[in-house]
Order: structure tokens, then C-alpha cells, then sequence
């Protein structure tokens, strides 16, 4: 009798976990949280291609902290609050990050933003009423997805040079799937790969978008220019910046802008092409970073830029205020002047000094 009791407990308690079991497996199944869906419709994608706040708002600045354009004090450089900026501005070895929030965080989430829609749009049929809209949105994550691994390659990765193609890049990835292994290039590989991207974006993107916010063809030519003036590729650099400046090629007039301002330029407007700010850090904030005199000294005096450009401080150190952001935060994005200076340097380098000279007036 004992042993029948025994196996009736043993039967009822397999029953009970059988149906414990079947619980849990449907409970985690279910989205513990809305921001886990996976975006499936046009509307989604186009969601997750204008969260500015991490697509716009959050450029790398580890590449500013550790240039030779700013100088901080001994003083002002306890003052900085992560001790990774700290490192950055010193050019410590050991490429220390805080965990969560850094620059190469910030370009990749960039990568993985344009790979996520990329991967889901091609689930989406294109058809002739979502034509336009599809090849808007497939562009824009190419977008993202160039200038992401660009900007990586121009702080991670050693020059360019074609004359070393097998030197190591950065990282790329070109799926969601953290299973996979990634893949690490040549310096050669991770441009072309950006390039690449930026071709197809320009080729899918409107002329122009609602807002500066979202890239447009303009800006696709705009990066593709930056990109190859960093590969001393001149003449595809002048051709892009030409391409972009047929476009639009609308310069601020200087003359109209309050050089007593601490933020002279308007936030979207004026010569901005795309719009992406850097990430605040105390490392670069104006009251402690200091402007070398070598670069300001290059401005003429008569030159409105070097009054609407930089601030002098009380102790004698000049500060930048120039950017095209409205405010402290520093401009990343691409503007209508530094492709009038692309085609100007991309002339200069081929010789043709009179062509340089013309389009340097401006």
C-alpha cells in the first residue's frame, strides 16, 4: 500500500512539472517588454531610422579628445570627469571605455541600427505604392551603416594607404545575429565596405528630406567626398563635393551673424547638410579645452571667422564656439563649406592650382 501511495505522489508530481514546464515555456515566449518587438512594417523601420537621440545626437568623440586641436591644462585636465577622456586626451595604450555609453558604442549602434532594417526590409515586398518610401528607408540604414563604420575607421584604424592593403581595420558587421563572427578587415576593406554603402544610399535617397535630420542624397555625396579626401583619392573627392554642391550650395553670409554670440550659428539651418552631434564630455567643454595657436593663427585678421569661430578667454586662451549646433555640443555632421573646401583642396592636389584658387574665393 505504501509503495502504490508512492507512485501516485510520483505520477501526480511529473504531471505538475509537465505543466510547470509548458508555463515557463510559454511565459518566455512572450515579450517581457514592447521595446523587444521586432520592427516589421514600413512605419517601424522609418521609427527606428528617426530616433535622433542615438542616431543623430550621439556622434563618437573620442577622435576631437585626442587631436592635436585643443589643448588642456594640467588643472583643467583633473577636472574631467571619465577617467577613459582622460586617457583619451593623453593617448594611454590601453584604450580604456566605461561601460554603457562610449564612442565606439555610440558608431556602432549606427551599424546595427542600419543592419537591423536592412534585414527586416528585405522581408517587405517594394512594391509600386511603397516604392519611394522602401528605397527612402533602405537608404537611410545604408546610410547610417557607412558613416558608423567611416568614422570608426578614422579613429581605430590606421591611415589609409594603398600601399599597405593588408593592414587591419576595424570590426565590420553586416547582420543582427551576435552568433556570427565578425569579421575583421584590412583598413582597404573597412573604407570600401562604407563606401559601398554610401553609394547605395546616395543612389536610393531623395535629393532632399523633411529635415536635416535625415540624410538625403546630398549628405550620401556629402560623406562620400569626406571619405575619400581621407584616402588622398582627390578625384573622386572633388567629383562627390561637386555633386553635392550642385545640389546645394548656399553659404551663410557672415556678415549677418552676432560675432558676440556664444552659439553664432542656427541649429538646423544655414550651410547644415545632415545634422549629428557629438556626445557631451567635460573633456571638450569650452571653459577647460583651449584652441592651439597654430590653428587659430591661420585665420587672417580681417577674417570674420576667426571672431565668429573662437572666443577669447580672460587668461589669454581662445576657445571654439563655431559650431553648427546652436549650441556647445560640436558638429559631426557634413555642411555646404567643407565641401566648397573639399573641391578646393581636391584641385590643389591634382595641380590644378587655378581651379583651387577659384573655388577657394568662396
Amino acid at each position: 500500500m505504501i509503495m502504490k501511495y508512492k507512485v501516485l505522489i510520483l505520477i501526480a508530481t511529473g504531471f505538475w512539472l509537465v505543466l510547470s514546464l509548458a508555463s515557463c515555456e510559454k511565459y518566455l515566449e512572450a515579450k517581457s517588454n514592447k521595446l523587444l518587438a521586432v520592427p516589421q512594417t514600413l512605419d517601424d523601420l522609418r521609427s527606428l531610422m528617426d530616433d535622433y537621440l542615438r542616431l543623430n545626437q550621439a556622434a563618437a568623440y573620442a577622435g576631437e579628445v585626442a587631436s592635436d586641436d585643443y589643448y588642456i591644462t594640467d588643472a583643467n585636465l583633473s577636472g574631467v570627469t571619465r577617467e577613459s577622456d582622460r586617457r583619451l586626451y593623453s593617448w594611454q595604450a590601453d584604450y580604456v571605455f566605461d561601460p554603457g555609453s562610449n564612442s565606439w558604442q555610440h558608431l556602432y549602434r549606427n551599424v546595427y541600427y542600419g543592419n537591423t532594417v536592412l534585414e527586416q526590409i528585405g522581408k517587405i515586398p517594394k512594391t509600386t505604392m511603397n516604392g519611394a518610401e522602401w528605397d527612402n528607408i533602405a537608404g537611410m540604414a545604408y546610410f547610417h551603416r557607412g558613416i558608423g563604420l567611416l568614422h570608426a575607421a578614422f579613429i581605430w584604424s590606421p591611415a589609409y594607404d594603398a600601399a599597405s592593403p593588408s593592414v587591419y581595420g576595424v570590426p565590420i558587421r553586416m547582420g543582427v545575429d551576435f552568433n556570427e563572427a565578425t569579421i575583421r578587415p584590412s583598413v582597404a576593406e573597412s573604407y570600401f565596405q562604407a563606401i559601398a554603402d554610401l553609394k547605395k544610399a546616395a543612389a536610393l535617397l531623395p535629393v532632399t528630406q523633411i529635415h536635416v535630420m535625415r540624410p538625403s542624397k546630398i549628405a550620401a555625396y556629402a560623406m562620400l567626398s569626406r571619405a575619400f579626401i581621407a584616402m588622398n583619392a582627390f578625384h573622386e573627392a572633388g567629383l562627390y563635393a561637386d555633386s553635392a554642391l550642385k545640389l546645394n550650395n548656399k553659404l551663410l553670409d557672415f556678415n549677418t551673424l552676432s560675432i558676440s554670440s556664444t552659439a553664432p550659428f542656427p541649429q538646423f539651418g544655414g550651410e547644415t547638410i545632415f545634422y549629428w552631434s557629438m556626445t557631451a564630455t567635460t573633456a571638450l567643454n569650452q571653459a577647460r579645452t583651449y584652441v592651439v595657436d597654430e590653428l587659430y593663427n591661420q585665420y587672417a585678421t580681417q577674417d570674420l571667422r576667426r571672431i565668429i569661430f573662437f572666443r577669447t578667454n580672460s587668461n589669454g586662451t581662445r576657445s571654439f564656439k563655431g559650431n553648427y549646433t546652436g549650441s556647445a555640443s560640436i558638429f559631426a555632421g557634413v555642411a555646404v563649406d567643407e565641401m566648397y573646401l573639399n573641391r578646393a583642396e581636391a584641385y590643389g592636389r591634382q595641380g590644378m592650382l587655378d581651379e583651387a584658387k577659384a573655388a577657394d574665393r568662396f
